[in-house]
């Protein structure tokens, strides 16, 4: 089987007689490469139908008992298409993380689509994230609606004004008339400053203001479940549950299972 190989860094334990591997190596075989493609490739097999029906969710970082009973919760539903995971799934960017919650997702019996989050980034987590999942930016249409996947950790590069990007994102949101809506997912939500760059706020909120199609916006990072319109344009905004718990303030674990019927998003909270 064809082996994909990178960042390997042995370092050497003097006091010891053997070698010990960094936990930011990695070696994957070629089933755990490109995920996101694989996803949609499978995605596109189940074509849709009237009602797009999909779980949301994010922050999962160490929390890998409780992704397994998430995983457990959403195979119990009836006609999901798809599971987004908005970022954060891991807590340090290490390939240890990256590849415990692989092992988890790929027991969901529905494709699943990884946007990257701030925690995703930390040391090598970039490469090790585009080497497992695909590119931090990317998009896709399904049934009347173009999902649009962003990376908005704009201050792990140090708020340069190119996070999020802007000038793509415009031209993912022009879309063809026979798409009905303009769904964007990412991890950091834009209010969140100075996490989301302060100075791209309103060049994003005036990009989904200003297109008729756009349904929602839809974002993890905060850890408590939010839908609402924060900006007074008529745009509205979904915050998820984070997967991993906060020990000194315990909540129900939740997600959120979303559902698209023409140009009206339906949502509820799913407690498991």
């Amino acid at each position: 089987m064809p082996r994909i190989t990178a960042c390997l860094f042995i370092f050497f334990v003097s006091s010891c007689d053997y070698f010990q591997y960094s936990p930011h190596a990695f070696d994957l075989d070629e089933s755990q490469t490109n995920l996101n493609a694989k996803n949609l490739l499978r995605l596109e097999s189940n074509p849709a139908d009237d009602t797009i029906r999909f779980v949301i969710t994010g922050d999962s970082q160490l929390a890998i008992d409780e992704l397994r009973d998430l995983v457990e919760s959403v195979n119990s539903l009836r006609d999901v298409d798809f599971v987004f995971i908005a970022g954060d799934l891991t807590q340090k960017g290490t390939a240890k993380e990256y590849i415990w919650v692989q092992r988890e997702l790929e027991e969901l019996d529905v494709p699943y689509l990884a946007i990257v989050g701030n925690h995703d980034l930390e040391r090598n987590g970039e490469s090790l994230f585009k080497t497992m999942f695909g590119q931090l930016d990317y998009s896709f249409s399904y049934g009347n609606t173009k999902f649009i996947c962003l990376n908005t950790n704009s201050y792990i590069y140090n708020n340069n004004g190119n996070i999020p990007d802007t000038d793509w994102l415009t031209q993912e949101m022009e879309v063809p008339e026979e798409v009905e809506n303009v769904t964007i997912v990412s991890h950091i939500p834009p209010w969140w400053a100075p996490q989301f760059d302060p100075d791209l706020v309103p060049v994003y909120t005036n990009l989904l203001a200003n297109n008729q199609k756009t349904l929602v916006s839809i974002h993890a990072h905060a850890s408590s479940f939010f839908f609402g319109q924060l900006f007074r344009d008529d745009v509205d905004y979904l915050v998820v549950p984070s997967i991993m718990q906060d020990p000194t303030t315990p909540v129900d674990k939740s997600y959120v299972l979303a559902e698209i019927v023409g140009s009206v998003l339906i949502h509820e909270k799913v407690i498991y």
